[in-house]
């Protein structure tokens, strides 16, 4: 028998034995499905930990990666002014001296990068042995013009380097491009050029002064990445929905046997009946979660548009809040609009999710004789609902990544250790596909503040 229902009918009965025999096939399904929901459960938790530690792995990879990129950068932009200082040099006194040779060498091998200078009128280039690298191919089999670039470029990516080129020359933006090369041998490279324009008093284009870089085999490694995290995704989503069916039928078998449908029920069977559901529904609204992150990420979050009532959606939850904060035993008030609230263009079911997540939160981290205070109300054309707490609180470091995917405040385990971090991740989409905000306040150990803000348009 699950330890769990045992505790329970020990509670309720004193000892084992006293349970009535009528009973004893009920609660071997119900410790079956005690058992069922433990394993789900635990892969469950096990998937959202790992999620959750990669998710910090990467934002730490994230920002190591920009401290080397911002070291980087400033690293390329030296080697681009030493490398086209030593070109301009060379193309003025058009000598191939060793002096030369070796300041370009030098800065190829130090950034990895080519230099490049076009002569716009002529249509003539000038570029360094890098390039040909790059090209695969030498200066006596390859003569450098504007055209005979065009030809190696990539066919499919001609007409963005044309575009991008004439933009410009013209002054309309700068060149910062990345497009694909086609060597010789067949074989394709990618790189990232950067150019500035120099013209001349009439303001007619005289030069561009670029750089060259192949970033092949970053891109590749960044392909595998999104091929690792897609795999990833896909097993997450398989798992989750093969879980989402026994579930549903645990739920709806204990639904009936709540509703007595099979018999009446003790009180004390109704009980631990009753925590058995809110287990099983905790459950499911976590994978549903899960599921609904994964659709943002991939684009596939949909929301509706159709003329719907805020109040009436709020008034949907402030039952189950009601009755959430009478078992905690916190106050919980609410500040009615002082006139109807003209209606908007939104999707009922996601606004009520949105409502749902922030009520959570403030019940769950609010210790028992807190207190809970919502408002709701129209002002600057939009409806804004606030929640205000005296719970926890979120560390003032760990606010900017409060909606962030998974993450968690540090002192949040300790009123609910397994939470998946995703309620204020997918709260924060849905409104701001609403045209809203969201928002708080917060201070440690003293509560917090969440908001929504939703325009009122038309459709």
């Amino acid at each position: 028998m699950h330890p769990l229902l045992e505790r329970q009918l020990r509670k309720a009965f004193g000892t084992l034995e006293t349970v009535p025999e009528e009973c004893r096939p009920l609660l071997e399904a119900v410790s079956r499905s005690y058992e069922g929901a433990d394993e789900d459960r635990a892969l469950m938790d096990r998937s959202l930990e790992i999620s959750s530690r990669e998710g910090r792995e990467r934002e730490k990879r994230l920002s190591e990666e920009a401290e080397k990129l911002r070291l980087k950068t400033k690293e390329l932009q030296d080697a681009r002014t030493a490398m086209l200082n030593a070109l301009d040099d060379a193309l003025a006194s058009q000598k191939d001296s060793t002096t030369t040779n070796l300041m370009l060498q030098n800065a190829e091998r130090l950034a990895h990068i080519g230099a490049w200078r076009w002569d716009v009128p002529t249509g003539t280039l000038a570029w360094t042995d890098e390039i040909y690298r790059m090209f695969g191919t030498s200066p006596g089999e390859f003569k450098p013009t504007y055209d005979a670039f065009l030809a190696r470029v990539h066919p499919e990516d001609r007409d963005l380097v044309k575009r991008a080129v004439d933009a410009s020359i013209r002054g309309h933006a700068p060149y910062d491009i990345e497009h694909r090369v086609v060597r010789p041998d067949g074989s394709v490279v990618v790189v990232h050029e950067r150019a500035e324009v120099s013209y001349g008093k009439d303001g007619t284009p005289l030069e561009m002064d670029g750089t060259v870089q192949d970033v092949t085999e970053e891109k590749k490694a960044q392909m595998r990445i999104r091929e690792l995290d897609q795999l990833k995704d896909k097993f997450i989503r398989i798992v989750t929905h093969q879980f989402r069916t026994p579930l549903n039928a645990i739920r709806w078998n204990i639904e009936a046997l709540l509703n007595e449908q099979l018999g009446p029920l003790k009180a004390e069977q109704k009980e631990f009946l009753r925590v058995t559901y809110d287990a099983n529904t905790d459950v499911i609204s976590r994978i549903r979660d899960l599921l609904t992150a994964m659709d943002i990420e991939e684009g596939r979050a949909l929301v509706s548009k159709e003329t719907v009532s805020v109040e009436t959606i709020w008034n949907g939850v402030l039952a189950e809040w009601k009755k959430r904060c009478t078992l905690k035993d916190l106050v919980c008030e609410y500040a009615p609009p002082s006139a109807p609230l003209p209606a908007l263009q939104g999707d009922g079911e996601k606004l009520r999710d949105v409502f749902a997540k922030i009520m959570d939160n403030a019940v769950t981290y609010t210790p028992e004789k807190g207190r809970v205070d919502a408002n709701l109300e129209y002002r600057d054309g939009a409806i804004r609902f606030s929640m205000k707490d005296t719970g926890i609180g979120i560390p003032a470091v760990e606010q900017p990544r409060v909606f962030n995917r998974l993450f968690r405040a540090s002192n949040a385990s300790t009123m609910k250790p397994d939470s998946s971090g995703l309620g204020l991740y997918i709260s924060k989409y849905f409104v701001e596909q609403h045209g809203g905000r969201i928002g708080f306040e917060s201070e440690e150990g003293k509560g917090s503040t969440f908001w929504i803000e939703l325009p009122v348009t038309t459709a």
